[in-house]
């Protein structure tokens, strides 16, 4: 990311795509998802960061790919909603970032793509503020202002596909 980012060329596509093929290498080979996720998210937001990509654009665009690549691999949703969220959450924490927003941005993103892809919104809903409580833990935010943070991601995400997952 950085060496493209610094030509000028990085796009949410690139981060989208960065997720993914980590979500695919690891799946592969038979790792630890989890903490693949986690760790490339975080390390996407710091990259990004580091060449001048908002935080809110990052998050976004991360948990976008983080969403495809775990559908595309067939890998539980719930499990890459989580660590999706807790490494947006650490990414932020690094960089001085503004944790509510990524918090918000990420939950705006895996909501969205759930709902491009098929998945299971409730599941996704549901694990998207469950893993921002767990993540602020880590990073000494209250879990309400990250639950809140993450229920106004998931219900603007709703909002923008409309139909039915707002219900």
């Amino acid at each position: 990311i950085k060496g493209a980012g610094e030509i000028g060329t990085v796009s949410a596509g690139v981060l989208s795509d960065v997720i993914r093929a980590a979500i695919k290498g690891t799946r592969e080979v038979g790792a630890d998802t989890n903490a693949a996720v986690r760790g490339a998210v975080e390390g996407g937001i710091m990259t990004s960061a580091s060449i001048g990509i908002k935080l809110e654009e990052s998050a976004f665009s991360l948990a976008r790919g983080a969403i495809r690549g775990g559908f595309e691999t067939g890998t539980d949703l719930a499990t890459v909603t989580r660590a999706t969220m807790q490494g947006a959450i650490e990414g932020a924490e690094q960089i001085a970032g503004n944790v509510t927003g990524a918090i918000h941005n990420t939950a705006r993103g895996l909501i969205r793509e759930t709902s491009n892809v098929g998945g299971d919104l409730a599941v996704v809903a549901r694990n998207t503020v469950e893993g921002a409580i767990e993540g602020a833990k880590s990073v000494g935010l209250s879990a309400k202002d990250a639950a809140t943070a993450a229920a106004n991601g998931v219900i603007e995400g709703a909002s923008e596909v409309g139909g039915t997952a707002v219900k």
